[in-house]
């Protein structure tokens, strides 16, 4: 948790406020409430407002709160533009907007709170190194290609609005200036105005000028950034976003920019006058001509995209990119990559990871690591890619295309490092390279669609693990050994074969890491079938051998499943071992840097929050696994921990989390779309939502989805045969018969609403009154509905039954917790006889409740809430009888 000092130190605002922006209202006084955030500390003011740190009680987390000055028009459709803007991007290096807001005629912005400072800050702090200063302009050139790929342009790019977090995080922030792009990619700003005439929101021409300050009116952005179109009244685009990141990082990586003037008028002839008259010589040779394109006041002879500058910035070849940063230190970096990189994995390779035998191609040892496009064929390839397009397996191509692109990337950026950092980068990399190659081998060995993508994806070890100066030690290779043990694991995933599984490890005892990778595919098979016992035991195993391999990543693997295996099941907090588990496995992911091991690790986080009702600390949890599984392209594994906040918000059901909830679902229904098992998931939850607040007609279809796409049958299961009859005993042809360990059903009829309930298995009656349920639940019930006619819940057999349609009744009345009406439950209407048929009911908020269906037999009234009942539960009996009964009242005292 961040102390006073941290919170102090955390730049989330805007640059300092100048000229006309002032505040119309006094500050808030830290302590108080502005909507359900409590202030805790101001972090800074601009001219659209003052950011603070502020505590959200019901999530229980901090963040950053911006509040808007005044009530002005303009101040806040810039506020709401910027979270619209914000919300919209999804990215690891685009700071995350939870909420827009207004209360007591304040408009806010809830967003992330970074714990560090400004990029501007962080390169004046000290003298940095151009390599770690290009690094973090790349990560934030990243950030703002997510933002054009999303529609949107920044058009207010400075160091200033990018943030760096204490562990390295760059983060773009401030999108109050963002429009949205037109069909022609480019925003016409009607009414702008060269700066040099009179408007008040702009600093007249002679005037000295805030080089810092970003600009209100017509004319947006912050001038010592802003390129000639935002100037000169032109259409705004990706480009002008462009030219101030060329101009920001000549500032960073130079000490000053490349356009200066005391006024207004000077600093827009210097822009005008593009950089031909520009002293280069200070810029390192590499960046030279990129930086001299991207200032080009022409904004057609600037690159096409960022994304095309970053790829001329960091080329493929050598001797544009490192002999420009770090001529001088060429052999002495050569000699002693080789000599580190080759002497670190050989000592804790043991012959498995990188030695001897792979100095030959000249990726590591005794060549240049950086000489060529570095990638081994063997591990990705156009030719590979293809080859995967060709057996029918698109849906990989793709995800390890993007890999690769990643993996380029990252050794890029090493090979600008010097020192023995750069040989630990380096050798790092070449390890994942080899992992990679193993991987696609492994996936070639596998029949068809044996894997999913999310699935190689998560045996990949994340590139960017390796940026750090000490990156994690990875040594398992790329041996026959280990492809033969990654082959175990994909297939383990998908088919469970425990036995299998065990066959594979016991054969790969004798090397170490490949014994690790096949002791994991135990465990993934283990899970599969729910055998925990057998899974923990396996983890454990793995991490003995991964051990004895000496590889970081592996370690962590098995840390993360032993986490998982302890804490599977209802009883997680009363288990032993459970959160010493997950405090290991931290501990081992903290080495590796992994993004993907953090989001599994986020996702364990989250079930022991979820188990102690710490719902706030889910929720946060599950943030986090969604943004880092996203960072890895992990969508299924993304989609899974969305739908475990969607779980969370609902157990929770506090002030806002059903609309929440249904917003979320929104938001992900597109992205959810060509996974059928987690589709129907979405329909149900948002079916869930609008059920506890009362819509039962809209809520019906979505949650009858869930079954009619996904059904399935317990363990047990027998075919259940009856008759369907009216009162007369005349057999009814066409009504819906369907069977459940507990059959639920609302005021429509018969729909699974708790998740257990898609075990629902559904028929028609056919001639003579007949039907048959293939894999109905032996212990369950089962019921027949017509109209408004409904059965009587009889127990299944597969002796034959009869179900008798009858008349039903309304059944309603009031229920109280404590003297309140209840929050987050519905009235559970049962038969008195057989409680394994319910009626759903949801409970409106002066906790009055009814429901229409009700068999015309003897009743019990109880409550029913998602995240468990209130102590002192009582029950109401109702008893049989044709008339509608309103009046009942249930009472509950603790």
């Amino acid at each position: 948790m961040p102390t006073d000092d941290d919170l102090a130190r955390t730049a989330t605002a805007p640059s300092p406020a100048g000229g006309v922006d002032k505040p119309s209202a006094p500050r808030i006084e830290v302590g108080a409430m502005v909507g359900r955030y409590r202030l805790e500390r101001e972090l800074g003011s601009g001219g659209m407002g003052v950011v603070y740190a502020a505590f959200d009680p019901d999530l229980e987390r901090r963040i950053a709160l911006k509040v808007l000055h005044t009530e002005a028009g303009e101040a806040r459709k810039r506020l709401l533009r910027e979270a619209r803007a914000m919300a919209r991007l999804f990215h690891p290096n685009v700071v995350v907007v939870y909420e827009v807001g207004s209360a007591s005629g304040r408009d806010y912005v809830a967003m992330e709170l970074v714990d560090g400072g400004s990029l501007a800050e962080w390169v004046r702090s000290e003298r940095r190194d151009p390599a770690a200063v290009l690094a973090a302009f790349v990560s934030a050139g990243r950030g703002l290609a997510a933002a054009h790929a999303a529609g949107l342009v920044h058009r207010d790019f400075k160091p200033h609005n990018v943030l760096r977090s204490r562990d390295g995080r760059v983060l773009v922030t401030d999108f109050g200036l963002a429009r949205e792009l037109t069909v022609g990619g480019a925003v016409a700003l009607d009414t702008t105005l060269p700066l040099g005439t009179t408007q008040a929101s702009m600093t007249e021409s002679g005037r000295p000028l805030d080089r810092t300050l970003t600009k209100t009116g017509s004319v947006l952005g912050t001038p010592a950034y802003m390129a000639p179109e935002q100037w000169s009244g032109g259409s705004v685009g990706p480009a002008a976003d462009q030219f101030a990141f060329c101009v920001a990082m000549w500032e960073a990586l130079v000490g000053e920019r490349p356009y200066r003037g005391d006024s207004a008028e000077q600093l827009r002839e210097q822009v005008l006058r593009g950089p031909t008259a520009l002293d280069l010589a200070k810029l390192p040779r590499a960046v030279r001509e990129p930086l001299r394109r991207g200032l080009s006041p022409d904004p057609v002879k600037r690159f096409p995209s960022v994304t095309a500058l970053l790829d001329r910035i960091q080329p493929r070849r050598r001797d544009k990119y490192v002999t420009a940063f770090f001529a001088s230190l060429i052999g002495i970096v050569a000699v002693v990559g080789a000599v580190v990189g080759y002497a670190e994995l050989s000592r804790h390779g043991g012959g498995t990871g990188v030695g001897a035998a792979d100095d030959a191609d000249g990726l590591v040892g005794g060549g240049d690591a950086c000489a060529s496009s570095p990638l081994p064929a063997d591990a990705w390839s156009s030719a590979a890619a293809t080859e995967l397009v060709t057996a029918g397996r698109g849906d990989l191509a793709g995800p390890l295309q993007r890999e690769a692109d990643n993996w380029r990337a990252e050794h890029e950026v090493a090979c600008a490092v010097h020192g023995p950092q750069r040989a630990r980068r380096l050798a790092c990399l070449r390890a994942v390279a080899l992992r990679f190659g193993a991987v696609r081998r492994a996936v070639d060995q596998l029949a068809g669609g044996a894997t999913t993508a999310d699935d190689v994806l998560a045996e990949l070890v994340d590139p960017q693990a390796c940026s750090s100066d000490a990156p994690p030690l990875l040594t398992a290779g790329g041996t026959p050994d280990v492809v033969t043990a990654l082959r175990s694991q994909l297939r383990a995933k998908q088919r469970g074969g425990v036995a299998e599984a065990d066959q594979v490890a016991a054969s790969l005892a004798a090397s170490p890491c490949a014994h690790a990778i096949a002791l994991l595919a135990v465990d993934d098979a283990a899970i599969t079938v729910n055998d925990v016992g057998h899974a923990r035991d396996a983890s454990i195993a793995a991490g003995q051998a991964a051990n004895a391999c000496g590889d970081d990543w592996l370690r962590a693997e098995a840390a993360i499943a032993e986490a998982a295996a302890t804490t599977s099941g209802a009883d997680v907090l009363s288990r032993a071992g459970a959160r010493d588990a997950v405090t290991h496995a931290h501990d081992a992911v903290a080495r590796t840097r992994d993004a993907g091991q953090r989001a599994e690790l986020a996702s364990l986080d989250a079930t022991l929050a979820h188990a102690g009702a710490r719902w706030g600390d889910a929720l946060a949890a599950l943030d986090r696994a969604v943004v880092d599984f996203g960072a890895r392209g992990r969508t299924r594994s993304q989609l899974r921990a969305v739908l475990g906040a969607l779980d969370v918000r609902l157990s929770r059901q506090a002030p806002g989390d059903l609309d929440d909830a249904r917003k979320l679902v929104a938001r992900w229904r597109n992205v959810a779309a060509p996974y059928d098992d987690i589709a129907p998931q979405l329909d149900r939850f948002d079916g869930e939502a609008l059920l506890y607040q009362g819509d039962v007609i809209d809520a019906h279809p979505l949650l009858e989805r869930t079954w009619r796409q996904d059904p399935w049958g317990p363990s047990g299961a027998i075919d259940a045969t009856g008759t369907v009859v009216d009162k007369a005993g005349k057999p009814v042809v066409g009504a819906t018969v369907a069977a459940a360990e507990t059959v639920t059903a609302d005021s429509l009829g018969v729909v699974p609403i708790d998740p257990l309930a898609a075990t629902l298995e559904l028929t028609t009656s056919g001639g003579g009154g007949a039907f048959e349920l293939v894999h109905a639940p032996k212990t369950g019930a089962v019921v027949a509905q017509l109209g408004d006619l409904r059965s009587a819940p009889v127990a299944v057999s597969d002796l034959g039954v009869k179900l008798v349609l009858q008349p039903t009744r309304r059944i309603g009345g009031t229920v109280t917790v404590r003297g309140a009406p209840p929050t987050g439950a519905v009235a559970l209407v049962t038969t008195a006889d057989d409680p394994r048929y319910e009626l759903i009911a949801p409970i409106a908020g002066n906790g009055t409740f009814h429901v229409d269906g009700a068999p015309i037999v003897a009743l019990r009234v109880t409550l029913g809430a998602r995240g468990g009942l209130p102590a002192g539960t009582a029950f109401a009996t109702v008893a049989a009888g044709t008339s509608a009964v309103t009046d009942v009242t249930l009472v509950v005292e603790p």
